[in-house]
Parts: structure tokens; sequence; C-alpha cells
């Protein structure tokens, strides 16, 4: 499995998922949380949903040296807005990019 190549074929959804925090999310996501073992940033973008719901939001995970770096830039003014670090993880991928838009967040090649 390359999973870098495989969210590429995700173009748009058929199903939204329900975090608790109140964020939607896609099929390319829910893909995303189960093939790389990492709910835990869907978790870390709904714990900052109350923030963001009404925004146009960008969020980078960039991974090194198994800490992360969460950012979450406001689309409209490139104004960063939300900034976590994280001491250890094992994402498989070395950096990702997701959208959340309308309080659903989603996979850039399903905008």
């Amino acid at each position: 499995m390359n999973l870098e190549h495989d969210l590429k074929r995700f173009t748009g959804t058929s199903n939204y998922y329900k975090h608790i925090t109140g964020l939607h999310y896609t099929d390319g996501i829910q893909y995303l949380a189960k093939h790389g073992e990492c709910y835990w940033l869907i978790d870390a973008i709904g714990s900052y949903f109350h923030i963001t719901q009404n925004l146009y939001i960008t969020w980078v995970l960039i991974v090194e040296n198994n800490t992360g770096k969460l950012v979450g830039t406001n689309f409209e003014d490139q104004s960063e807005i939300i900034t976590q670090d994280f001491a250890y993880t094992d994402f498989p991928l070395r950096n990702i990019k997701l959208l959340q838009m309308d309080g659903i967040l989603f996979l850039p090649s399903e905008d």
C-alpha cells in the first residue's frame, strides 16, 4: 500500500462522517485516518473546531524525526491561527495538507 498514492484517487465523497466536536469529514479523510492510523489527527483538528468552524482553513502536518507540527492557516488572509506540536508521531508521511470549509474536513483532491 502506498498511502500518498492512494489518497490521490479521492476526488469527491459519498459519505460524511461526524466527529464528536461537530466537524464533518469525507471518505478520503476516513481512509487517511484508518490506513495512516491517525484518528488522532482528526481529534486534534476537531479540538479547534469551535474556533475554525466558520473559516476556510488549510491544515498542514509536517513530520520530522518522529515529531510533528500541525499548522492551521486562514485561507482568506493567510494568517496562521493554530499551531500544535506533537512530541512523538509515527505518521507514515513526511507531510500532508488538508482543507476545512463549511465545517467539513477534506483532502485537496476532494475539492
